[in-house]
């Protein structure tokens, strides 16, 4: 889905509520307890975000997982824990060591798009200053994410029938 569909902007405290969801809550809950091989929250520059899970044995609870999402992150940002590990996380994340080569299509990226310099340190100062209301906010960007995404699971009829009639479509290949 589009984290700014309803006009909010991509703001960086986004980023924040993604390394959270990604290694506070959904590697613990589908990873560890669901023995899929990875799982996450991704959200990008564009607003696009959504969940993910890799050779997962059951889609069904993961899909399921990501829809308590939002509750997760409003009881993390309720319960004070100290989120500085997460907040080095996401800015490691933006800042990625790369090569001569990849810095240059980075930046020919940026400068298509249209950002700035201005618009990536505004966006990790908002990282570095997001707050328990920020993440409160990020709540319930979380939530329309997952009212209004999709689910696409690839998988054998076992475990696509787990799903009942859940899917619009279902394509065999």
């Amino acid at each position: 889905a589009n984290a700014t569909d309803d006009g909010s902007p991509s703001h960086g405290s986004l980023a924040v509520a993604r390394s959270i969801l990604s290694y506070g809550f959904l590697w613990g809950e589908i990873r560890v307890k669901g023995g899929a091989y990875g799982a996450g929250f991704v959200r990008r520059k564009n607003g696009t975000a959504g969940f993910y899970t890799y050779r997962d044995p059951d889609a069904k609870r993961s899909v399921e997982t990501f829809a308590k999402s939002g509750d997760f992150l409003r009881a993390f940002a309720e319960s004070g824990e100290d989120y500085t590990g997460f907040i080095i996380g996401a800015i490691g994340d933006s800042d990625l060591l790369v090569t001569p080569k990849v810095l240059s299509a980075m930046t020919i990226a940026s400068f298509i798009s249209g950002e700035t310099y201005e618009d990536k340190k505004a966006r990790r100062l908002e990282m570095l200053n997001t707050s328990k209301e920020d993440l409160l906010k990020c709540a319930d960007t979380v939530d329309r994410i997952v009212e209004c995404g999709g689910a696409v699971v690839l998988g054998g009829k076992e475990k696509l029938d787990a799903f009942g009639d859940a899917f619009d479509r279902v394509i065999e290949i």
